[in-house]
């Protein structure tokens, strides 16, 4: 994987599962891929026209898409025609969609595996990487099999993997740890891996970043500048990055930083309420209570209907905090 570190350029990635909202954002309802360039590229082929149909569902008729993307999988040959001809940004983003749907329908025993076979299959970049293992492992870890439970360290650091699955092992396993706040872990991981961090691809250096900071060791600072600059407008890599200022504790101007970051402007094109959760939080931390409340209510209004209740007591959690820490501080100042 040397050399994965190329910047990706500002093209925007689509997810299979808008209701899903986790650690690296949401994003929001939409479509996926655009169903009249799919249906244009389908060139009466009966396969390119079951994914242009995929395409033109909305994002948020989870169940239409679950079964014409099992529909579309049952021809025979399906999947390695899909990963053979995506080619063309939303022809690719909709042949993603779907293999996130098969990912999902793949139980605990075989999904680390049959994620790894699609990304290796459509010749991944590591963006596509970042974004479709982010969304996988999380929707697994909801169902109760996590990416450490099915990989091991052995397998990531495994020789001669093709590069696309190589990456995958590795943002699979890291997210697993990262989700589970394990950071002493994650850093042992990538102090063993055979290629230096500032080697790997931006996605994987903001995974080391997050377990550096979350330790709350200021070496890990450095990354705040370096890596978004690499990254380019991925939101899942920054989202890894204030994930680890969040969980850090009394990092230099880590509040600040957050604020910063917030502020790429990746997120002004995008409603994003975990990013509105991050800055609501930094703004309790500079004690602007007035700007944090109008941040956690912003994120509150922005969740998508169906978001899991996890997420939403999170947040729900923070506008308590925010509310008992600014009544605080005006019994101290005696009501001014």
């Amino acid at each position: 994987m040397p050399g994965g570190g190329r910047g990706r350029p500002r093209v925007r990635t689509r997810t299979a599962r808008p209701m899903m909202v986790s650690v690296d954002g949401s994003r929001g309802p939409g479509r996926g891929a655009d169903p009249a360039d799919c249906a244009r590229e389908a060139d009466g082929d009966p396969l390119w026209r079951g994914l242009a149909g995929f395409a033109a569902v909305p994002v948020r008729e989870t169940r239409v898409r679950r079964e014409l993307a099992a529909r579309l999988l049952a021809s025979p040959g399906a999947r390695e025609r899909l990963a053979g001809g995506a080619r063309g940004a939303d022809r690719r983003a909709a042949v993603l969609d779907v293999a996130r749907l098969d990912v999902a329908e793949a139980g605990e025993r075989d999904w680390t595996r049959r994620a790894e076979s699609w990304l290796t299959a459509v010749r991944a970049t590591w963006w596509e990487s970042a974004a479709f293992c982010a969304d996988v492992a999380w929707t697994a870890r909801r169902e109760g099999y996590g990416p450490a439970w099915r990989l091991t360290v052995a397998d990531v650091l495994a020789p001669r993997l093709p590069p696309p699955a190589a990456r995958a092992r590795l943002h699979l396993y890291a997210l697993g740890l990262r989700y589970d706040f394990r950071c002493d872990a994650l850093r042992s991981l990538f102090a063993a891996h055979p290629v230096p961090v500032a080697a790997l691809d931006p996605y994987s250096r903001a995974l080391h970043a997050f377990a550096v900071l979350g330790e709350s060791d200021p070496a890990g600072l450095g990354a705040l500048e370096a890596v978004p600059a690499a990254a380019g407008d991925d939101v899942k890599t920054l989202h890894a990055l204030l994930h680890g200022l969040w969980l850090g504790v009394d990092l230099p101007d880590g509040p600040l930083r957050t604020l910063a970051l917030v502020g790429h402007p990746a997120f002004a094109v995008r409603e994003d309420p975990i990013a509105g959760y991050r800055e609501a939080c930094a703004l309790r931390r500079l004690r602007r209570y007035r700007a944090a409340t109008a941040a956690i209510e912003r994120a509150l209004d922005g969740l998508p209907p169906g978001t899991e209740e996890s997420v939403r007591r999170d947040l729900l959690r923070e506008r308590l905090v925010i509310t008992a820490m600014a009544g605080a501080g005006r019994d101290r100042s005696g009501g001014r």
